[in-house]
């Protein structure tokens, strides 16, 4: 078996983080991007963007992505009072709000017709 996890020090470039080897990969022995499923350099599950967009926004990312990142969203009605955790509301459980997300953007849609607003969060989830 291998040793896959490093949180510190790297044996080999001296620089602390987090390393998760590929299965058969001691990531002790490579600082090769290619070769970890996180590691500092790889921007595998990173958190890209968060915040409130109104119906038919379109928050585009910072860069075009090589894969399609999940989006979590919440509706939430802009004259109501919001607080985390998440309300589950008549938008959320009668499937009313859609949100088309692409390589390099995601677009928000409210079809219920209260006038929403979402919470959202990108995750880019790539993992080889």
């Amino acid at each position: 078996m291998t040793d896959r996890l490093i949180i510190g020090r790297h044996p080999l470039d001296g620089s602390y983080g987090i390393w998760l080897s590929k299965l058969g990969v001691s990531a002790a022995n490579t600082v090769d991007p290619n070769n970890f499923l996180i590691a500092p350099g790889v921007k595998n599950d990173m958190l890209l963007m968060a915040g409130i967009i109104g119906n038919g926004g379109v928050a585009y990312f910072p860069e075009t992505l090589s894969n399609t990142p999940f989006v979590y969203f919440h509706p939430i009605n802009d004259g109501a009072s919001e607080s985390y955790p998440f309300p589950i509301n008549i938008a959320t459980t009668a499937g009313n709000s859609t949100c088309n997300v692409t390589t390099s953007y995601a677009a928000f849609y409210d079809h219920s017709g209260l006038g929403l607003s979402f919470r959202y969060i990108v995750v880019n989830r790539a993992l080889p």
